[in-house]
């Protein structure tokens, strides 16, 4: 924990690339067309993918800031950078989300248009949009997921961060807390859970806790211990991330909603710990231009996608009233509700329109990443310089692009 501030900022390109993979996954548990890989457990199960987020989360946050939070003013500017870096994206989301609604709206009205479901109804509500705004949207303070779903875990990661920077402002010994966090929150998800893991807007917060503090714990007792070069030096290791991926696809195949479930964020450390090294042939994989794009976008993805599917949702119903088309049936969606879905004459085409899909999203999220993401950010960590870089600025980590 006492690198330099250069072996610090070192980045772990391996893990860049395999969390872009891991957001792409989720969009397509999220997607509602009937393609060939629709129903097998392990797109139904890739929700897991939220929990690798949250461990890798915990890991890369305490590599960049565990030796950086120690006043008042580090911790202020920690806040600042982190809402930064998570904000910008979600307004922009709503606001799209916003447009689409009022346009919903005003082609029922002047149109005599229906895309479907009341564009302001259920958690599309305004008092939803406040919430949202405010980043609170996941703490139980609704009875379902809202505006753009995604978005719960975004909510509870941000005062997840609190909790992080409020740990080490009060001088308490990093590993001690995050065992007691990760035993409690653990111990209340378990119990209060009535989804398996897949606790979103009711019980999120203790889900994120119990995996972003597993990954801090997995940073102290790997990188922390030996330093960076230390753990990223040595041998090649094909088989482990070779064997990683494979109890992790395994598991989440086998998981779904069932106890197992509570096993995620353990299981993900294991194939974080496996990928950190970044030598093995699946890494150097990860590492290629493709990967480590996705990997860049994989925060936009994960927010934009949902809206990709919204829209095709809506361009589905509009072609079937207009055109007579059968695009949409009934069916249930990612959660287990009754919903429409899209299915095209031929199973192919579905496939197609699914690549389509993941296409588009990659599009958008480059196209997000480039002028939401970074503009944003830059924004907020100009904030952070300006207001809280006095003496000993050269110690406060403001600026890093974690």
């Amino acid at each position: 924990m006492d690198a330099p501030h250069a072996v610090r900022a070192a980045r772990f390109e391996s893990l860049d690339g395999l969390r872009g993979v891991c957001a792409l996954l989720v969009s397509l548990f999220h997607l509602n067309f009937l393609w060939h890989g629709y129903a097998a457990a392990f797109t139904r199960n890739s929700y897991l993918f939220v929990d690798f987020f949250f461990v890798l989360s915990g890991f890369v946050i305490t590599h960049a800031y565990g030796r950086r939070i120690g006043s008042a003013r580090t911790f202020a500017a920690f806040v600042v950078q982190r809402f930064g870096r998570l904000w910008p994206l979600q307004v922009f989301t709503l606001a799209v989300l916003l447009a689409i609604a009022l346009a919903k709206v005003l082609a029922a009205r002047l149109l005599n248009l229906d895309a479907g479901q009341d564009a302001f109804a259920g958690q599309m509500n305004p008092w939803a949009l406040i919430t949202n705004i405010l980043l609170i949207h996941s703490l139980h303070v609704h009875s379902g997921l809202t505006w753009n779903s995604p978005s719960w875990s975004i909510s509870v990661e941000f005062y997840t961060y609190l909790v992080f920077g409020a740990v080490l402002l009060l001088g308490f010994r990093l590993w001690r807390a995050a065992i007691v966090i990760v035993a409690a929150a653990f111990l209340l998800l378990v119990t209060w859970s009535t989804h398996g893991m897949d606790a979103t807007y009711d019980f999120g917060m203790l889900r994120c806790l119990s995996g972003f503090f597993t990954g801090v714990l997995l940073y102290l007792a790997t990188i922390g211990r030996g330093g960076f070069e230390a753990v990223r030096g040595g041998r090649r290791s094909d088989l482990a991330e070779v064997a990683a991926v494979g109890v992790g696809v395994g598991f989440v195949i086998a998981a779904g909603t069932t106890s197992l479930s509570f096993a995620a964020p353990f299981v993900f450390a294991m194939v974080i710990a496996a990928f950190a090294r970044g030598r093995g042939i699946l890494s150097r994989l990860l590492k290629t231009r493709p990967f480590q794009a996705i990997g860049r976008y994989s925060y936009s993805i994960y927010m934009v996608h949902f809206i990709v599917v919204l829209i095709a949702g809506m361009a589905a119903g509009v072609a079937d009233r207009m055109l007579g088309t059968d695009f949409r049936v009934a069916g249930l969606d990612a959660s287990g509700t009754p919903a429409q879905q899209i299915m095209f004459d031929n199973v192919w085409l579905t496939d197609l329109a699914a690549v389509a899909y993941v296409a588009v999203v990659v599009i958008a999220s480059a196209w997000t990443y480039r002028f939401v993401e970074l503009p944003g950010k830059a924004f907020f960590y100009r904030l952070a310089r300006r207001w809280f870089a006095g003496r000993g600025a050269g110690d406060l980590g403001i600026g890093t692009q974690t």
